[in-house]
């Protein structure tokens, strides 16, 4: 009998846990959920020192990704009745929302090279994957 080794498992990301600054800038970017259940985005040093929230909406932030220069995050938000992708400086300033749409959008990720960011939407009735700029055009 001939056995096959089974190659190991290979980790991915699991939405929520934090997320370091790919840039090494040594923050940490992750989701606080308050007892209304509402999440809001904080960073924080590494170290676990000095967490900051960036958001303060009454609804719910979620899924923060860090730009790979480490100055923008772009998130996914219910803050207009609906979930879609928006982005803003570390500092939580410069908000831009990026996608409009009745359907679902959310799980944003950046390309390697900052240029666009990568999102899932149900907006052709299942899930599929989508491209904007990092000023909402170019979808």
């Amino acid at each position: 009998m001939l056995l096959i080794p089974t190659p190991a498992p290979t980790a991915s990301p699991t939405p929520g846990l934090p997320r370091p600054t790919p840039s090494g800038g040594g923050l940490i970017a992750f989701v606080h959920y308050t007892g209304e259940g509402d999440g809001k985005i904080y960073i924080m040093n590494a170290d676990g020192r000095g967490p900051r929230r960036v958001t303060d909406m009454l609804l719910d932030d979620r899924r923060p990704s860090w730009s790979p220069d480490g100055t923008r995050i772009a998130f996914q938000s219910d803050r207009d009745g609906n979930w879609e992708v928006y982005s803003m400086n570390a500092d939580g300033g410069a908000l831009a929302r990026l996608t409009t749409h009745g359907a679902y959008d959310g799980y944003p990720s950046w390309s390697r090279d900052g240029s666009r960011i990568a999102f899932a939407s149900e907006r052709d009735g299942n899930f599929e994957i989508y491209v904007v700029y990092t000023d909402g055009t170019g979808l």
